[in-house]
């Protein structure tokens, strides 16, 4: 079952990088085909199998020799490892399913965040629903439908998301400029869907952590904007690996 979701995660990964390239640009993600984008060469489907193919090639076109950027396997072995460690851990292959899914848009994500500054709500949006769909699976039995949970959880997302709302207006308001974006806002109700409201406030306050250090750097370099979905969405899987040896949640 690892193997199986570790390689589903390597596939999923690679529609991840899809995603991150042409999203941003308002490209569609289905045509064209994969191809270079130097030598504009459509990418044949054994030069297209995640991971195996970026090192069967050694990181190259098949076609032109251009260098294909490291990301694209960073992508597919993080991708890879979120749906491995994630189906270790849940109670059945659906609610793993989803929750993978969830996490893996937020890598994706946070790559779009890093390297363009945004955070396209189609994305966005999309592993929120993933996350909240999850809920109703959280059972012992793959198929028994959980409706309570998912309003349970519904409720925990929305609370994160108006938690998120006046922290943002509190900031905004203290330091006279836009703090926090309305992406943040969807990303925390995420996080409440995937993990409830008390390890979801605890994911945000790991996540405001996590990006202490790198804010201090960029600010030593004259960089006041800093992408927090990354941190987010770190913090939120944290707490979801580890959320049964938090003593303190009970």
């Amino acid at each position: 079952m690892i193997a199986f979701a570790l390689f589903l995660g390597f596939v999923f990964g690679s529609f991840l990088n899809v995603l991150i390239v042409r999203i941003p640009k308002e490209q569609s993600i289905i045509r064209p085909a994969s191809h270079c984008p130097v030598c504009k060469n459509r990418v044949k489907w054994y030069h297209n199998i995640p991971v195996f193919s970026y090192l069967f090639l050694k990181g190259r076109c098949a076609y032109c020799g251009v260098r294909i950027p490291l990301m694209y396997l960073i992508v597919e072995l993080v991708s890879g490892a979120i749906f491995a460690v994630i189906f270790m851990k849940s109670p059945n292959i659906f609610y793993a399913l989803c929750v993978s899914v969830s996490f893996a848009l937020l890598l994706a994500l946070s790559v779009i965040d890093i390297k363009y500054k945004e955070v396209p709500d189609s994305i966005n949006l999309s592993a929120f629903f993933a996350g909240l769909f999850a809920a109703l699976f959280y059972a012992p039995m793959p198929t028994f439908i959980n409706f309570i949970n998912l309003l349970e959880y519904g409720k925990s997302a929305f609370l994160l998301a108006g938690f998120f709302v006046m922290l943002r207006f509190i900031l905004s308001y203290a330091l006279k400029k836009e703090s926090l974006g309305e992406a943040d806002i969807i990303v925390a109700a995420t996080l409440g869907a995937l993990l409830g409201s008390q390890n979801g406030f605890l994911a945000i306050f790991v996540g405001a952590l996590l990006s202490l250090i790198p804010a201090l750097v960029y600010r030593k370099k004259g960089i006041n904007e800093v992408a927090f979905v990354p941190f987010l969405s770190a913090g939120g899987f944290l707490v979801f690996v580890f959320k049964e040896h938090l003593w303190f949640m009970g």
